[in-house]
């Protein structure tokens, strides 16, 4: 490799041949199930969904997943899933947008059934119950101590 192709080029290098190898076995066109998208989510092997509804395409970002300018980890959440939503929110660049439009391998088959959201776990958060009087009686202590602090600092000596 020369010293001016960099990692960028053989990042691209390696999505082509691994894209023409996918190819080799399939048309640009080629249908996938929520399902067989689904079976696709290891770091050896990582497929994504991304398109508005009717018009969503399946990503093979294998290749790009140590690359990604968020980490692999962010990726490695959506895998195998729908994730045009925060593929949105995030509002990756144009250049990004035909970046990703490389890594397309076919689009997703819709069988009369809504296409799968990517399932949210909602971790619990500690909650402190601990809304008690007495704490309600420490913030108006420190209140009244604070107002005594800054008047004692403000106000000359001889009138307190």
């Amino acid at each position: 490799m020369r010293h001016g192709r960099g990692l960028k080029t053989a990042f691209v290098d390696t999505l082509w041949k691994r894209r023409q190898r996918v190819l080799l076995h399939m048309s640009d066109l080629h249908e996938f199930t929520a399902a067989e998208v689904l079976r696709h989510a290891s770091t050896d092997d990582c497929w994504l969904i991304l398109g508005d509804d009717g018009r969503q395409k399946v990503y093979d970002i294998t290749a790009f997943l140590e690359t990604h300018p968020g980490g692999p980890e962010i990726l490695m959440d959506l895998a195998g899933q729908d994730a045009h939503e925060e593929f949105k929110e995030v509002g990756h660049s144009k250049a990004a947008q035909d970046m990703v439009e490389q890594l397309c391998i076919g689009r997703l088959r819709i069988d009369g059934r809504r296409k799968p959201k990517r399932s949210r776990v909602v971790l619990p958060v500690a909650v402190n119950d601990e809304t008690s009087p007495r704490n309600d009686r420490l913030v108006a202590l420190m209140g009244v101590l604070m107002a005594l602090l800054f008047g004692y600092l403000l106000v000359p000596n001889s009138v307190l």
